[in-house]
């Protein structure tokens, strides 16, 4: 049952949280919802099968505020409890929160009022980050090239490619009706669930609008969080591949514009190299290289038969992350020219599928941000 305005009307926004055992972060979550200078919305927080002190937390909020639904559902993980939301929600806008981030009180009003003006079916905004270990904040995105997103009339993806390299399902308000004529929903079971349903929604979005304010707090560098686990976990390497496979052919299926593609490139291979560095050392490397050289360089693939790293690789692999087929051959090329020099040697080097050489290059970064870590610990006088 929808929560009502006092007029009877259905609200207008509905934000979809979705909640599992962050019970140290909630209460901030919520208040920074019930907080917004625009009261017209409702809440969707649905708990899943959390086993901390977070459904304690939700009835308490629900107790005292009307436009606060608390759903009650057993584990299946973000992307299932944000199914659930979405299929609760009523409002003529919706708006994806994570429950360890908080936001700004005028985002609703500010995403709301532009969305309106454009008749836009996305509103994207930007956000800060938020480093829980040293409470400090700063900045995510490329200013500049916001700022140049940031145009008077609404646009779309064909018209500004740039937009295919920021990734995010909780960094922009949707129309639900755009959601629900997209048939966008979450893929269940796996991380990265943003990955696929911002490519569709991306890809099919006609009236895209922005609002160049950080409106939201990204909260980082949280123990125990999904990506405080990613070196140690070849889940993880296997489902950003995964995933980004399906986007790719979210982008493929709407046959998006060569511009697009160089963008997503870049940020394809810079996340590539990240992972490509978590797991120097460990028995995933080669089967993460050689996938990545199949999705980003194909033809290189060739060059690699009868070499028994590849094999081996080949056979370690994950079934579902073999069996990607490339979308884009020209990947590791085309994100050549926009990746800092750390990217641009790592996809010269998946070019050439020269594992060898990547392994000493991820071992030198690695070690240097190691030491450099140590420095900046002994100038805190950590050290």
């Amino acid at each position: 049952m929808c929560a009502q305005t006092a007029q009877g009307a259905d609200p207008l926004v509905s934000v979809i949280v979705a909640v599992y055992n962050t019970e140290r972060f909630l209460e901030e979550c919520l208040e920074s919802v019930l907080a917004q200078s625009m009261p017209d919305f409702e809440l969707i927080c649905v708990n899943d099968g959390s086993t901390d002190e977070s459904a304690v937390i939700l009835a308490r909020f629900a107790a005292v505020d009307a436009r606060v639904r608390v759903i009650e559902r057993p584990n299946g993980g973000l992307s299932a409890a944000r199914n659930t939301g979405l299929d609760a929600a009523c409002g003529r806008y919706v708006l994806f929160l994570d429950s360890d981030d908080f936001i700004d009180p005028t985002l609703l009003e500010r995403t709301v009022e532009a969305s309106e003006a454009a008749d836009a079916q996305l509103c994207v905004f930007d956000y800060r980050l938020h480093f829980e270990d040293t409470g400090r904040s700063a900045l995510h995105r490329d200013q500049e090239l916001f700022a140049r997103l940031a145009v008077d009339a609404p646009f779309s993806l064909e018209t500004q490619p740039a937009l295919a390299g920021f990734v995010g399902a909780w960094d922009r308000l949707y129309r639900r009706d755009f959601i629900e004529a997209q048939g966008l929903r979450f893929e269940e079971g796996r991380l990265y669930e943003d990955v696929p349903f911002w490519a569709a929604a991306l890809a099919a979005a006609e009236r895209i609008t922005l609002v160049h304010e950080q409106l939201l707090s990204y909260r980082r560098n949280v123990a125990g969080s999904i990506t405080q686990g990613e070196a140690a976990s070849a889940r993880h390497k296997a489902d950003f591949l995964y995933m980004q496979g399906l986007a790719q052919r979210r982008f493929a299926a709407a046959n998006v514009a060569d511009e697009a593609w160089r963008c997503y490139a870049g940020y394809f291979l810079d996340y590539a190299l990240m992972h490509a560095r978590q797991a120097a050392g460990t028995p995933v490397l080669p089967w993460l290289f050689l996938a990545t050289v199949r999705m980003a360089a194909p033809e290189t693939l060739k060059r690699l038969e009868g070499r028994a790293w590849a094999a081996d690789a080949a056979r370690a692999c994950p079934p579902e992350v073999g069996a990607i087929e490339a979308c884009h051959p020209g990947l590791a090329g085309a994100a050549q020219g926009r990746l800092n020099a750390q990217g641009a040697i790592y996809a010269l080097l998946v070019r050439r599928g020269n594992l060898g050489v990547a392994r000493s290059f991820l071992a030198t970064l690695n070690a240097l941000r190691g030491l450099a870590r140590r420095m900046l610990d002994a100038v805190r006088g950590r050290g």
